[in-house]
């Protein structure tokens, strides 16, 4: 068993297998547009066109807080998940004389999604819309694939998942945001769209640790495998133990709790930094089951974090 962990997960390591390393563009081609209108006084901003940073805003006002309109974005790349937020915001005050408007339009934000390999993928899309009774409902499409399906929309019903796949031609993915007043009101749109891996995998905890220490296993777009997260420090190191068998070996407890090690010391890995470590799973390890597990290194003591079994079909 010692000698199949080893072929199964070092040697796929020490090869350089692919790792499809994904990246994201975010693109608008038109410019996310505001306006802000009270009687004679109108403010209006185009953003930018074509690449945008992965964070970014376009917002106006007119008056002393009379109308304002506003858009902002952030996309936040990692290993585990990629994440894109919109938050968009019209308001009109009360009171005011004249015409009085107020427009947000991210118009086709256009999200392309890319790897060196064939990568797994799914989508999932949180919307929340906050508006006054009687203001308009605001838009909210998301169009995995651009092939002009709607996949999401603020009346989605949470927990939907479109599954994809990247690689070396672009996954594109287009949203539009608009949100709009004449009368007075606030509306308010908060959209979140994740890609996570998909990577076949089943993570379970299945016993609980005797420190504050966690330990979280989560897929990774590195490799098709998973990224355990140790949180070791130079001075107070974490070893993650990886076993395809459970040994359940028992340290001195602490403060009354047992600390249980269920893996088989197979394979350790020591952890000095918050940084995860990836473990790719490539078709020919498939299918296996392990056991992963950290024991953290204190001044008096060995303790033991959650522990968890994944298995990869």
């Amino acid at each position: 068993m010692r000698s199949t962990l080893l072929a199964a997960f070092s040697l796929p390591l020490l090869a350089n297998v692919a790792t499809a390393q994904v990246t994201l563009a975010l693109q608008s081609p038109t410019g996310v547009t505001a306006t802000a209108v009270s009687g004679s006084n109108t403010s209006t901003l185009v953003g930018p066109v074509g690449i945008l940073p992965m964070l970014g805003s376009v917002d106006v006002q007119v008056g002393s807080f009379d109308c304002q309109a506003g858009t902002s974005w952030e996309v936040t790349p990692y290993v585990t998940d990629f994440r894109t937020r919109i938050e968009q915001s019209v308001y009109v005050a009360p009171g005011l004389s004249g015409p009085t408007s107020a427009i947000s339009d991210t118009g086709d934000l256009r999200l392309e999604f890319a790897a060196a390999g064939a990568t797994p993928a799914q989508f999932s899309c949180q919307i929340t819309v906050l508006a006054d009774a009687g203001n308009p409902t605001p838009l909210v499409e998301v169009d995995v694939g651009a092939d002009g399906v709607i996949d999401f929309t603020q009346n989605t019903f949470p927990g939907g998942i479109v599954p994809a796949a990247f690689g070396v031609t672009p996954t594109p993915v287009i949203v539009r945001v608009r949100s709009s007043l004449t009368t007075p009101g606030l509306t308010r749109v908060y959209v979140t769209l994740d890609a996570v891996p998909s990577n076949n995998l089943v993570i379970d905890q299945v016993i609980g640790g005797c420190a504050t220490r966690n330990l979280l296993v989560e897929p990774t777009f590195t490799g098709q495998g998973v990224a355990i997260f140790a949180g070791g420090v130079p001075f107070h190191p974490t070893v993650i133990v990886l076993g395809l068998n459970t040994s359940l070996l028992q340290l001195p407890a602490i403060g009354g709790l047992p600390c249980l090690l269920l893996p088989s010391p197979d394979l350790l890995v020591a952890r000095l930094t918050y940084e995860p470590y990836e473990l790719p799973i490539p078709a020919a390890a498939r299918p296996i089951s392990f056991w992963a597990q950290g024991v953290a290194v204190q001044p008096n003591a060995l303790v033991t974090t959650p522990g968890y079994r994944v298995q990869a079909f």
